[in-house]
């Protein structure tokens, strides 16, 4: 019990870093974001593959079935960094931005069996706690526009993204060991277009037109796996699936006029057309995924197969 409330107030602290993390990406306007590399590092390392993967002292959350295998409690934090490089031809133009981002966190916690002597008696029970994003939104996109009279900004901005709280378990029993995940997934995309003149003589009001969509709701993912005790080593065959879930979606739509106050903070002025809570729906479609592994005691090698439909995609006004 204690090694689980320390598990959840860590996560408390480590959330504020994880929300307010910054890709700076204008393709993340496109659909529910930049989609979010999945796995562990151990899982990244390995080229992906997670059906089949399997180690007493790392975590799988992919395949939860792997929890019956943790021989001791560890903590799983990734960061990464990246660099983009984009060339606009018309026109011409080469922009870059790098960025680091906490990209997850997990614990997993041995709850039977918790040390690698005692696994070998093909007995084990675990459990494994974590935050992980699925997708991320962020960009800030300006151009001019150049006219022979007043010429105008326009500001094109967006934050947001899905992630996933989850709480998982998993048994092993000889040669079998099955697991699931759920928790609560939870997501929000906010978009605002922006315009202003440019005119010395003349004030005019600044325009905004902006959309807030956030949803949310429960999750379930189940895996296993099968071993084949080999003279020199083991092969594994796994498979894991996310089951499809729809979750409720709201909107608030608002084109209003707008300034800007002593401290730089946008202030409205007023609002030519406001909707909020327009009800809808998100889809989260099934996930399946297969793969085999051989493993010796200095090598692995496995192949992956996994089938998903697009992520996320809406219906109705919701999103």
């Amino acid at each position: 019990m204690k090694k689980i409330i320390k598990t959840g107030l860590l996560v408390l602290f480590i959330l504020p870093l994880f929300c307010y993390s910054q890709i700076n990406s204008p393709y993340s306007r496109y659909g529910v974001g930049n989609l979010s590399s999945q796995g562990s590092i151990s899982n990244r390392a390995m080229g992906g593959i997670s059906a089949a993967m399997s180690d007493f002292a790392a975590m799988n959350t992919l395949n939860p079935a792997t929890y019956g295998n943790l021989a001791y409690t560890n903590l799983d934090m990734g960061f990464e960094f990246t660099n983009n490089n984009l060339k606009s031809k018309s026109p011409v133009g080469n922009f870059k931005s790098n960025y680091a981002i906490f990209n997850y966190v997990s614990v997993g916690i041995p709850l039977l069996g918790g040390n690698k002597n005692a696994l070998k008696k093909n007995t084990g029970w675990g459990m494994a706690i974590g935050l992980k994003p699925l997708s991320r939104i962020n960009y800030k996109v300006s151009s001019i526009q150049r006219n022979a009279g007043d010429s105008l900004i326009y500001v094109y901005e967006g934050n947001g993204g899905v992630n996933q709280a989850f709480i998982g378990t998993g048994v092993k029993l000889k040669n079998f060991s099955v697991g699931f995940n759920t928790g609560y997934l939870f997501g929000e995309k906010d978009y605002s277009s922006r315009i202003e003149f440019i005119n010395d003589t003349v004030s005019y009001y600044k325009g905004n037109y902006q959309t807030k969509s956030r949803f949310g709701g429960a999750f379930l993912d189940a895996g296993m796996q099968y071993e084949f005790k080999l003279k020199k080593g083991v092969f594994r065959v796994g498979a894991y699936s996310q089951l499809k879930a729809n979750y409720n979606a709201k909107r608030d739509d608002i084109i209003e006029t707008y300034d800007y106050d002593q401290t730089g903070a946008q202030v409205r002025l007023d609002s030519i057309f406001e909707s909020k809570d327009q009800p809808g729906k998100v889809m989260m479609p099934s996930t399946y995924g297969v793969g085999i592994a051989l493993e010796t005691e200095h090598l692995m090698v496995g192949v992956d197969i996994n089938s998903s439909g697009r992520l996320i995609w809406c219906r109705t006004t919701g999103c």
